[in-house]
């Protein structure tokens, strides 16, 4: 196992846990997530920190891989995410969705380039409408921008 690849578990572990120092402390300072939410890009770990943290509104998730792959400085995960949306969502677009108790099961797909022994950069793939449809609301706001 590469270095990519044991930065890429780390991470998944440390949100899975909620660890948010953990998860922190594999991004470099100036790290660039990449995702498909309205921000688009975050830089800096502080910042990645904050997305994430914010994106916590789903209780006991669990990670099912479905395909990984590891190349050189970089690492890619295919998994299926299930969870129970037991906390409000707010959304980059301010929307807030409440706690629906409903459980989701949706594919996610991480890819990350390390760079000096930190995730330089992450780019996080998420279906919202898959989510959206599985809880049940549809914010429009979110899927126009």
């Amino acid at each position: 196992m590469g270095q990519a690849r044991e930065l890429l578990d780390r991470t998944t572990t440390a949100w899975l846990a909620r660890d948010f120092k953990a998860l922190g402390d594999c991004y470099s300072d100036d790290a660039v997530l990449v995702t498909t939410y309205r921000d688009g890009v975050i830089r800096g770990r502080q910042r990645i920190v904050e997305f994430f943290r914010a994106n916590d509104a789903f209780s006991n998730e669990e990670y099912e891989p479905v395909q990984k792959h590891e190349s050189g400085n970089t690492a890619i995960d295919e998994w299926l995410s299930t969870g129970t949306h037991t906390g409000s969502w707010t959304l980059p677009s301010g929307y807030t969705i409440p706690a629906t108790g409903k459980s989701i099961r949706h594919r996610v797909c991480d890819l990350v380039t390390i760079e000096d022994g930190f995730i330089k950069e992450h780019h996080f793939y998420v279906d919202r409408a898959e989510i959206y449809a599985q809880l049940g609301v549809l914010p429009l706001s979110e899927l126009a921008s």
